[in-house]
């Protein structure tokens, strides 16, 4: 999947520390012709937010999570490391 135009796999390395994506996983949609959703998924079940303050919180702890990432090819690397290592 990693080949394909439309996704971009990157990883967060452990040494980047704390940050918002350990609050757990949520899917951001942005769709044509629609405002964006943030989608949430837990042990309780799932929910759906379209309040424009929740999904820009959710925008910007997406973005954050992009800046702390490592590159494609050093996010396919160390997948690549962990799956030799177990």
């Amino acid at each position: 999947m990693v080949s394909h135009p439309s996704v971009t796999l990157q990883v967060v390395p452990f040494k980047a520390g704390a940050h918002a994506g350990m609050n757990g996983a949520f899917t951001l949609l942005r769709l044509p012709d629609a405002q964006p959703i943030v989608y949430l998924e837990n042990l309780d079940g799932a929910s759906v937010t379209r309040r424009p303050g929740n999904v820009a919180a959710y925008e910007e702890a997406f973005t954050d999570l992009q800046i702390l990432a490592v590159g494609k090819q050093e996010s396919l690397s160390m997948i690549s490391k962990a799956i030799k290592e177990h």
